[in-house]
This record gives C-alpha cells, sequence and structure tokens, in this order.
C-alpha cells in the first residue's frame, strides 16, 4: 500500500470510528425500557446491508478495490455459490410471475481485463451504510413523532410512509455525490459511450462500475441503478423499523437476554429481503424501460433523468403525508455519518485540487443537509407534545 492508496485508508478509518460512536450511543439510549432495542436494529442494519451488497455485486455491475478489509467468506467470481443460485431463482420467480425474462441479467461482457474478479464486501462500505441508514431512522423518530392519541391511520401508514421517504431522500442526498467522488468506471462495448455528457466524477477508485449500453453512467460515471438501490432499501428498511416498533407485537419485540433477539432478527432479514428485491427490480426497470411503457419519445439519457426524478419528486410526497406530524430536534450524533461523508469529499476535492461540475453537486447536498439539520427545527409544532417516539 501506497501513499496513493490514501482513500480507502481514510474512508475505512472514518467510517470505524463513526460505526463506534453510533453503536456506542445504541447501546447507551432505551426505548421504552426496551434496553436493547437501538443495538439490534443497529446490529439488523448491518447484516441487512451486508446481504444487500453480498447479493448485487454478484449481478456482476460492480467490486471494490482490493485494499479494503473484506468480509470473509466472499465466493468465487465464476463458480456460482449458494446465495448466487437463491438469487437466480428468486429474480426467475419474479420474472416469470410478471411473464418476462429476467428484469436484469447477470455480468456485464466484453469488459476491458481483467472486468469482475472478485465479489468481496469491504467491512468499512457495510459500516458505513448500517450507520447511515440506522441514524436516519433514528433522526425520523425525532422529526416525525408518534403523537400519544396517533390514529390507526397515523401509526400503520402516514408515519411509516413518511420515515421512508424523509430516510431514502436524506440516503439519495448523501450518496449523490459520495459514490461518483468515490468511485470509477469502465466501458464495456465496442459501440460509443452515451454517457460522456460532460459530468465526470473524482475518480478515486474505491469502487468500480461496470457500464453498457443496458447499464450506462449518467451521474457522473455511475448508473441510476444504483441510486435506485439506495433509495428502495432505505425505505423499505426504515419504513418497516418504524412501523414494527418497538412494542410486544412487533417482529423485534423485548427481551431480557440478548440472544434471544436472534429469531426476530432472522425473520426480519428474511422478510427485509423479500420485499426490497422485486421492488428495487421494478424500480430498476422503471428507470431503464419506462419511456417504452409510456411510449414517450425521448432519449434515454433524458428519460432516465426524468425517472430519477419522478422518484424523488415519490419521496417528497412521502415526507407531505407526515407534514402534520413533523416537530424535529437536533442530535448531532445522528447527523455524524452523513456530515462526515460530506466532509471526506470535500477532502477529496481538496488534496485532487480537482473542482468539476461535481463539486457544485457537493455543495448543494451540504447545504440541504445543513438546512434539515439546524434550520428546520424552528418548523416544530408544538401542539404535538412531546410525542412518545422521541428515543
Amino acid at each position: 500500500m501506497t501513499i496513493s492508496d490514501w482513500p480507502a485508508v481514510v474512508f475505512t478509518a472514518i467510517s470505524v470510528a463513526v460505526y463506534l460512536l453510533v453503536f456506542r450511543w445504541a447501546l447507551s439510549e432505551q426505548q421504552h425500557r426496551h434496553r436493547w432495542h437501538h443495538v439490534v436494529v443497529l446490529v439488523l442494519a448491518t447484516v441487512f446491508w451486508w446481504l444487500g451488497e453480498a447479493q448485487a455485486i454478484r449481478i456482476g455491475k460492480y467490486q471494490y478495490n482490493s485494499h479494503f478489509l473484506m468480509f470473509p467468506f466472499s465466493g468465487a467470481v465464476g463458480q456460482p455459490d449458494a446465495l448466487y443460485k437463491a438469487l437466480s431463482w428468486y429474480i426467475g420467480l419474479i420474472s416469470g410471475a410478471i411473464g418476462g425474462p429476467n428484469p436484469v441479467p447477470f455480468g456485464v461482457a466484453n469488459c476491458p481485463p481483467p472486468g469482475q474478479t472478485s465479489w468481496a464486501i469491504p467491512v468499512s462500505v457495510v459500516l458505513l451504510e448500517a450507520s447511515l441508514v440506522f441514524t436516519m431512522l433514528r433522526l425520523s423518530q425525532r422529526h416525525f413523532i408518534t403523537p400519544e392519541n396517533a390514529t390507526r391511520w397515523q401509526r400503520w401508514l402516514l408515519i411509516p410512509v413518511a420515515t421512508g421517504g424523509f430516510c431514502a431522500l436524506l440516503m439519495l442526498n448523501t450518496t449523490a455525490i459520495l459514490d461518483p467522488v468515490v468511485s470509477t468506471k469502465d466501458w464495456c462495448s465496442t459501440a460509443p459511450d452515451p454517457a460522456l455528457n460532460g459530468l465526470r466524477g473524482l475518480n478515486l477508485g474505491l469502487w468500480h462500475w461496470f457500464t453498457n449500453e443496458k447499464n450506462p453512467s449518467y451521474w457522473f460515471g455511475v448508473p441510476f441503478g444504483n441510486y435506485a438501490a439506495w433509495f428502495v432499501a432505505t425505505f423499505i428498511f426504515t419504513a418497516f423499523n418504524r412501523l414494527d416498533g418497538p412494542g410486544k407485537k412487533g417482529v423485534i419485540r423485548p427481551w431480557k437476554y440478548w440472544f434471544l433477539y436472534v429469531p426476530g432478527l432472522v425473520i426480519a432479514l428474511f422478510l427485509l429481503t423479500l420485499v426490497t428485491i422485486p421492488l428495487y427490480f421494478g424500480v430498476g426497470i422503471f428507470i431503464v424501460k419506462g419511456k417504452d411503457f409510456l411510449h414517450l419519445s425521448v432519449d434515454d439519457q433524458t428519460w432516465q433523468f426524468i425517472a430519477i426524478g419522478l422518484i424523488v419528486a415519490f419521496g417528497f410526497l412521502c415526507v407531505a403525508l407526515g407534514r402534520k406530524l413533523y416537530t424535529p430536534n437536533f442530535m448531532w450524533v445522528l447527523w455524524l455519518p452523513q456530515f462526515s461523508m460530506l466532509l471526506f469529499c470535500l477532502l477529496a476535492f481538496v488534496v485532487k485540487l480537482d473542482f468539476p461540475l461535481l463539486f457544485l453537486v457537493w455543495s448543494v447536498a451540504t447545504s440541504l443537509a445543513a438546512a434539515v439539520a439546524w434550520w428546520a427545527r424552528g418548523l416544530a409544532n408544538p401542539a404535538l407534545g412531546p410525542g412518545v417516539a422521541r428515543t
């Protein structure tokens, strides 16, 4: 490892430090005498994001820098393991149900050598992703409270949906700058690259995209399908956990000893995976082929920007459903993962002395995060009272 490998070292150090601080906060908090609730949800986020990464990388459209510390038992490219076979079977099942071919083919052919050589998942990437989604979930509890006299409509629909939209938008805001800064791409086709639109990333090379005509990288070298995954996974995870509890009737219900949570974690992981995969592929198909379904006479690039704009608009609509329950307050540890990544991106710009159009995206993303974190506190609704979902 040389000095040029600083991005992987710094990224890992920040991710591990942030996760430990978030874990410490989770361990110190109690939810209505539910001692382990925060810790269990953080563990669920960690396992869910590792499993999601392990599935996504087997589709063959990206891989990680080998300088990371990786999780063991990653499998070998070209040698289908149990997870690969299970994913293939489930995608085939979904495809059969809708009467079409597999919605997303495995692998990207004709990439320059060496192509995809590893399915390994970095520990630091999963720790960061778990920290982000967990703290966003907790932020939603401090922004959209559950009144003591909440109706079933509020408790079972409005609050989970507003939570999912709020968290998914925050995740898109962070990854809209993070992914283009840290990743690079290969064009795997003899045809001209349609994504040569002047939007270039910073190419730190922490992970690597394999792109072609069916998987173009229109957003600063990053495929929009990546953001479909971020939006869907974050929405489903946070909405599910807000709907589930804490409470004695939830999947993750209170127990005296930590090991009694294991069955609930397994059930929650199974349900989350079962729902997330078809929704992700559905949104992915919408981004890639939606213009054909709608018979729109626009080019692929224009349509994909429109599609991602519609997804963002859906997120804002979900947040609007919970606007009457919106009464935010600030806790620094819950914003730490987002702002640490924004600062990491700023460091990358400064070290490389490169300030392309992407730097404007960083400025907008940072301003939006700051606005939600501080300025939005003035929008609190005192009529709601203290609520019951502050901690």
